[in-house]
């Protein structure tokens, strides 16, 4: 792009444009944005992982299939008549997210729900691990963007706590009442953990779902205080049960929920934003 009466236009100014997050085996495609400059284009790729080189290319874009898991830098370098301009990117390839869920965490962590489980490295997902109640808040509110705390300081025992500020969004967004009901709900409880019947109250009042299918669509969860809220989410394609083996009858609302679990409900809530 010439600027016009320029008889020297500026050289390019290139921004890489691809995902800061990936798993082992997941392909990744990087662009660059260009701006200014003048004439042809010559692209220069290289993406080094501990000062080895693993994939170069030399035109417009590149797609990396990472086999190494880490820390890796993305550099292009974009030359034309006016000039030359380099970027750089970080990309972490998780250790510990191969398997059922990858696509999954990938997703979740490039929509900048959560980074990992090992700040500030951040190239560890602990996809095994159980969701806390104050864990989930921070995923929910970064999920749907909630930004009003009402005022703060709602729950008395989570003062000081890295998730208060999220759980006060929850709860304004009337996601979340609290742990204590019998008490006034005045506690949130925000390390105990998450479970699957619980996960469906919130992610069918986060994506105010009302169609249940009919209902009864579980063996397991009749008679709880959840059965409603796990066949809205069920209907909704969030779910299918958790005994796929055995036809999916059963959901296993007293199980914990999974870091990994955590992300493959989200990514598919997410169609239903």
């Amino acid at each position: 792009e010439i600027n016009v009466g320029d008889e020297n236009p500026d050289p390019p100014s290139a921004k890489i444009v691809g995902p800061s997050f990936g798993g082992p085996g997941v392909d990744a495609s990087f662009s660059v944005d260009i701006t200014d400059g003048s004439g042809p284009k010559v692209y220069a790729w290289t993406i080094t992982h501990n000062s080895t080189v693993v994939a170069s290319s030399a035109t417009a874009t590149i797609d990396y299939t990472p086999a190494v898991t880490g820390a890796h830098t993305v550099e292009v370098t974009v030359t034309d008549d006016a000039g030359a301009d380099t970027d750089t990117a970080t990309f972490t390839v998780m250790t510990d997210i191969a398997g059922t869920f990858v696509n999954d965490i990938v997703w979740l962590a490039n929509e900048g729900v959560t980074k990992g489980c090992n700040p500030p490295v951040n190239d560890t997902f602990c996809t095994s691990d159980y969701v806390t109640r104050g864990q989930m808040a921070a995923f929910l509110v970064r999920f749907l963007g909630l930004t009003d705390d009402g005022g703060g300081d709602l729950f008395e025992d989570d003062d000081g706590t890295l998730f208060e500020a999220n759980i006060d969004k929850l709860a304004t967004a009337g996601i979340t009442k609290g742990c204590n009901p019998a008490d006034g709900n005045t506690n949130f409880c925000p390390n105990d953990y998450v479970t699957r019947g619980q996960m469906a109250a919130f992610l069918v009042r986060s994506l105010s779902l009302t169609d249940d299918g009919g209902g009864d669509l579980f063996e397991d969860d009749d008679g709880t205080i959840f059965e409603a809220n796990i066949d809205r989410l069920a209907t909704a394609g969030i779910t299918k049960g958790c005994n796929p083996g055995q036809g999916n009858t059963n959901f296993c609302p007293n199980d914990y929920v999974t870091r990994g679990q955590m992300a493959a409900f989200l990514h598919r809530a997410d169609a239903l934003k």
